[in-house]
């Protein structure tokens, strides 16, 4: 009787050791299940706020200031992973529009990287570009040397902008375009 009272407690020790180690893996994949849908949701969240920031002009009118804020957006982006356009996180800007003055931009070329040379990035000539956009809409005032006022529109034919989001990359924002509508 002694024997089978010992086997019995042995057989429902095992048992609950069972039990237990059933629970406890069941758990951890729970918990593991938990902690990847949500690292899969702030993954999502995030994707979505940087996306938004190109989405929220969609369908809309822009002005040059907010093709310009969008465009030093963009070189912020590429100059932190050093303009490697192999990187995921690249974004390649399109210009086609033609100015008042004769600056032309229609081209299938990236923008930015017209100011990369492999090594450097010219931010001067960047800059110059960029303020000669500008200038093309605003008072004349506006240089490089010195910008003192860009309060003004001084052509009465003012343009709006559209932006196309042309292509995505792992659900990221990879290539937009900003043309001036007719």
């Amino acid at each position: 009787m002694e024997n089978v009272a010992k086997a019995l407690l042995l057989a429902g020790a095992v048992l609950i050791g069972v039990l237990l180690l059933y629970n406890f893996t069941s758990a951890m994949n729970t918990t593991g299940q938990f902690t990847d849908s949500y690292t899969d949701k702030i993954q999502k969240d995030q994707t979505a706020q940087f996306n938004s920031d190109f989405t929220k002009y969609v369908a809309t009118n822009m002005n040059m200031y907010e093709v310009v804020t969008l465009i030093n957006k963009v070189l912020y982006i590429n100059e932190g992973i050093n303009f490697d356009t192999s990187n995921l996180n690249y974004i390649t800007v399109k210009l086609r529009f033609d100015t008042g003055s004769g600056t032309h931009y229609n081209s299938n070329e990236d923008f930015i990287a017209e100011f990369w040379n492999g090594t450097t990035f010219n931010y001067d000539e960047y800059q110059e570009a960029i303020f000669g956009l500008l200038s093309e809409y605003y008072d004349d005032t506006i240089s490089w040397d010195g910008a003192t006022s860009i309060d003004k529109p001084t052509r009465k034919d003012i343009p709006i902008f559209k932006i196309s989001i042309d292509r995505f990359v792992d659900g990221k924002v990879a290539e937009v375009t900003f043309s001036e509508d007719s």
